[in-house]
């Protein structure tokens, strides 16, 4: 209960931070958010990858805002734990690494902070009990969505939600009618792109209509600044 409270905590804060501050909205956002994250609300550690994601979407946000390299260091001891609670770490760098790429496209071109971020949080990442098998593993861990893996076949959380075999459930219905709405945001913003939160939009979309596991993770990444 801690863990979700902490990631919704983390959420509000950044739809405040990008100026949603519509009570209505905020309800029907988070109400319709919440109601498609609600099927992943089990005592498993990928309850922490929801916390430290909306962690760190927060401390990026700040930095965006404010440009305090500050903020990116902030992400160190959050990876940490992250590396030490979930098999899903590299979510941590991989967002990162995206933000870095963004900031080419940017302003902040010759801003080093988020590389030198970027490379702390992959040595967070070896330091895994495992190390570089650890590592290995954490990549393996995407065969099991392949369509021709056992698990995908038998496991029905590893199903696309699109698949004609899912079950309706109203956590998938309420993802059906958050996903287009969050693909309309990121098109409206295309008049004043900003790569990392397409990019954001593009990655975790794809990942939620491979596998209904991953609908939460749309919800963490992307909510936000779709109400934005």
């Amino acid at each position: 209960l801690a863990l979700i409270l902490g990631a919704t905590g983390f959420l509000l804060a950044a739809a405040r931070r990008r100026g949603v501050r519509s009570p209505a909205l905020l309800l029907g956002g988070f109400a319709l958010g919440l109601m498609a994250w609600e099927m992943r609300f089990f005592a498993r550690p990928e309850l922490m990858t929801y916390l430290f994601l909306a962690a760190e979407l927060y401390l990026l946000r700040r930095h965006a805002e404010a440009g305090r390299p500050g903020w990116l260091y902030a992400l160190v001891p959050v990876q940490l734990p992250w590396t030490y609670g979930h098999a899903l770490p590299l979510f941590g760098p991989a967002v990162l690494g995206l933000y870095a790429l963004a900031g080419l496209l940017g302003e902040r071109r010759r801003d080093r902070h988020p590389w030198a971020a970027f490379g702390l949080c992959l040595l967070a990442l070896v330091l895994n009990p495992y190390g570089p098998r650890g590592v290995a593993f954490m990549l393996h861990l995407g065969t099991r969505m392949e369509s021709e893996n056992l698990f995908a076949g038998s496991i029905s959380e590893l199903a696309s939600p699109f698949a004609a075999s899912a079950h309706q459930l109203s956590p998938i219905l309420a993802f059906k009618l958050l996903l287009p709405l969050t693909l309309i945001a990121a098109l409206a913003r295309l008049r004043r792109p900003r790569p990392f939160e397409l990019g954001l939009v593009v990655v975790f979309s794809t990942l939620a209509g491979l596998a209904v596991r991953n609908i939460s993770l749309v919800v963490v990444a992307t909510l936000p600044l779709t109400l934005a």
